[in-house]
């Protein structure tokens, strides 16, 4: 499932093909097996994914697909880094709108990620948060 696109994964929700806990399960062994390779996961909230994929609605159009976000986005449960160490503790207590109808149209957020290749970038990689990613994508820009 790891080879399909949002609206593939759509699709086969849809189809009934596979489950949103399928999916969201799938993400997450994804994410773990490539997470010591890159280094890019900030926060991890698997198991409330999976909770909310198993109450997601069918009749959303993402209907509990699982989802990814960049750690510069407010998102609630999850920490927004910034890269920076003093940002750790910005703990949003409501979506902004965008972030609010993606939910409502039935993402699944299962994970926040940060990449950056130099530490001297906005303070990306600080040690006081974490190693900078071996990302290859990263390490391109």
């Amino acid at each position: 499932m790891n080879d399909l696109d949002l609206t593939a994964q759509v699709a086969r929700l849809k189809a009934r093909d596979v489950s949103a806990r399928e999916l969201v399960e799938a993400s997450i062994v994804r994410a773990e097996a490539l997470e010591p390779k890159l280094n890019a996961l900030i926060t991890r909230r698997f198991e409330q994914a999976l909770v909310e994929a198993e109450k997601a609605d069918p009749e959303t159009p993402f209907a509990g697909a699982p989802f990814m976000h960049k750690d510069l986005v407010y998102v609630p449960g999850f920490a927004r880094s910034d890269g920076a160490h003093a940002a750790l503790h910005q703990q949003p207590e409501r979506a902004p709108s965008l972030i609010g109808a993606l939910q409502k149209a039935g993402l699944t957020f299962t994970q926040s990620f940060g990449l950056s290749p130099k530490p001297t970038i906005w303070l990306n990689c600080s040690k006081l948060t974490r190693a900078c990613s071996t990302s290859p994508v990263a390490k391109s820009a």
